[in-house]
């Protein structure tokens, strides 16, 4: 009889509330294991994905698909949410009370919400399941393409000279196939990186008839970079980024993967100021020295100082960037001086050019200042060298109307009994420094202030004691220093040598001449691969030990008191 009455109230209420809504509340038991049933298919499902995922993204340096990135972030957050839900029906379950048995709950409202709720979430998780199972049916990763890369590189107002080597450039690098790698070599400040940045450009550019590379990737190499620097700012523009930067093999292969697999696609990579032989294979660039499909043409082009570079580089074309011609520096001399300071004065015009001819283009435009006069009303002239002849007191005085001074060669001066010149360290904008055969007794802590010199030579400089190793460190662009027959030899301090803190600190010298006293210094020159390498004259005294390791080639002279 209770049955029968249990009975006609539930049919009354599907009637009232319709068979579906009443559903959610009487199926809620049911829909809640059938949910958890699901997300349990649901995780083995995510785990096979990943996992196919992965051994693409590992094993082939694939890059997972948008839709499947997406399919995974929208399962995390369901599962979230399902789980979260699954926890509440089971309190439900257990805790609610019910009225007319097990049918009818008491807080009818919230379990009717929450069973509706369960089947929403069996019909999304069942969605999500069927989207999953699509991907054992498709590509779940694809190869990155290269897109174009690189960036337009400022270029100086006045470009004077590279023109007709730019044109050759250009033609090599479209015509010449065996070139896969090309070497630009030069002095400094001749125009290697100007033409360097004009091929960037130039090629960056793509029109109907200009689209040689896909890619154009710059780097600024310089002496401080490192292998792994140079292979991080790569990956940077070819958008490669590794959580782990330790890896240094595995972002490697990302970059050689995504240059080689490309078909028909090229780049042009752009190595600027390259100090030594720099490991294409260690970066992950594919050798561009024979033409294969794989690579496709592509280019490795280089700058440097040395040709030597250019060999341990295996560049398969080479070219010299020379100073400009007479007429083209003249030209600029003209536009950088200006008219007005050109006539100034009628003298100035053939003083540049008799002292240009004379120097044979060492040194631009020089002016040779009597010692016995004044020079109240000297114009700032860029480079002044001294040529009055050994032994004569150089004038200090001169100093004070020359501060845009960039060449001063002193070589063989009497200074009396001035330790050294003071006034010197006030030129700023001094690059070359001259002081060989001279009585110079100091070199001080100021000196440190000459931040643009880049060649200082104190060669012979007998009566040299006293060095402020302190200040040399201050002259970070500094290339060439030559202490070579020196009385300065004290490089130890509290038991260790200083010369490798000197070096450590000048990172573009690469032209070194030293005289050593000491069996530590001597010791911590041997050990040393790069300040043996860029050492080009070594002055022992007081040599005793029998035998020492010399593994540089670079040594021309060599001296033992």
């Amino acid at each position: 009889m209770a049955a029968d009455s249990i009975s006609l109230v539930l049919q009354c209420w599907a009637c009232i509330e319709g068979p579906r809504r009443s559903a959610f509340v009487c199926k809620l038991e049911e829909n809640h294991t059938s949910l958890n049933d699901m997300l349990g298919r649901l995780k083995n499902l995510v785990n096979d994905v990943k996992n196919k995922v992965e051994a693409a993204e590992v094993i082939r340096r694939m890059t997972r698909t948008e839709q499947v990135d997406g399919w995974l972030r929208r399962v995390e957050q369901k599962q979230g949410e399902a789980e979260d839900v699954l926890h509440q029906c089971s309190q439900r379950i257990a805790n609610d009370c019910h009225c007319l048995g097990r049918y009818f709950p008491k807080n009818y409202f919230a379990s009717y919400k929450l069973g509706r709720r369960v089947a929403q979430l069996l019909t999304e998780v069942d969605n999500l399941i069927k989207e999953g199972s699509s991907f054992f049916l498709s590509e779940v990763a694809y190869y990155r393409q290269i897109a174009l890369s690189g960036e337009e590189l400022p270029l100086p107002a006045t470009i004077k000279g590279i023109d007709l080597m730019f044109d050759k450039m250009c033609k090599c690098i479209r015509e010449d196939e065996a070139a896969g790698i090309i070497g630009l070599y030069g002095t400094g400040g001749v125009g290697k990186t100007t033409l360097l940045k004009k091929i960037n450009n130039h090629f960056l550019l793509k029109t109907a008839d200009n689209s040689d590379f896909d890619a154009v990737i710059w780097i600024v190499v310089s002496r401080e970079l490192s292998t792994t620097q140079i292979r991080k700012k790569i990956g940077d523009q070819l958008g490669i980024t590794r959580k782990d930067d330790t890896d240094q093999v595995a972002e490697a292969t990302d970059i050689f993967r995504l240059l080689s697999r490309q078909k028909n696609k090229k780049f042009l990579l752009l190595l600027d100021d390259v100090w030594e032989r720099v490991d294409l294979e260690e970066i992950g660039i594919p050798h561009p020295s024979t033409v294969t499909e794989s690579n496709n043409k592509s280019k490795v082009i280089f700058t440097t100082r040395s040709e030597k570079v250019c060999g341990e580089m295996e560049a398969k074309k080479i070219f010299k960037v020379e100073c400009l011609q007479d007429d083209e520096a003249w030209n600029l001399f003209e536009e950088k001086v200006g008219e007005d300071t050109l006539n100034c004065d009628p003298d100035i015009r053939q003083l540049a050019r008799d002292v240009s001819d004379a120097e044979q283009q060492q040194i631009k435009d020089e002016v040779v200042v009597p010692p016995d006069e004044d020079y109240p009303n000297l114009i700032p002239i860029a480079t002044f060298l001294a040529t009055y002849g050994l032994g004569k007191e150089f004038p200090t005085s001169l100093f004070r109307s020359t501060k845009s001074l960039r060449v001063l060669g002193l070589s063989g001066f009497s200074f009396g009994k001035v330790k050294f010149p003071t006034e010197i360290v006030e030129l700023a904008e001094l690059e070359y420094l001259n002081l060989s055969r001279t009585n110079i007794k100091e070199l001080p802590y100021e000196l440190g202030k000459l931040r643009k010199l880049r060649y200082l030579n104190l060669y012979e400089t007998r009566d040299l004691h006293v060095v402020s190793v302190e200040g040399i460190q201050k002259l970070l662009d500094l290339e060439y220093l030559n202490l070579f027959h020196s009385n300065f030899r004290d490089w130890e301090m509290d038991g260790r040598s200083r010369l490798m803190e000197l070096f450590e600190a000048l990172k573009h010298l690469t032209d070194f001449g030293v005289t050593i006293s000491s069996d530590t210094c001597l010791q911590s020159w041997s050990n040393s691969y790069k300040l043996q390498k860029y050492t080009t004259g070594l002055c022992l005294e007081n040599y005793k030990a029998n035998s020492f390791r010399i593994t540089t080639t670079t040594l021309e002279d060599m001296f033992l008191e």
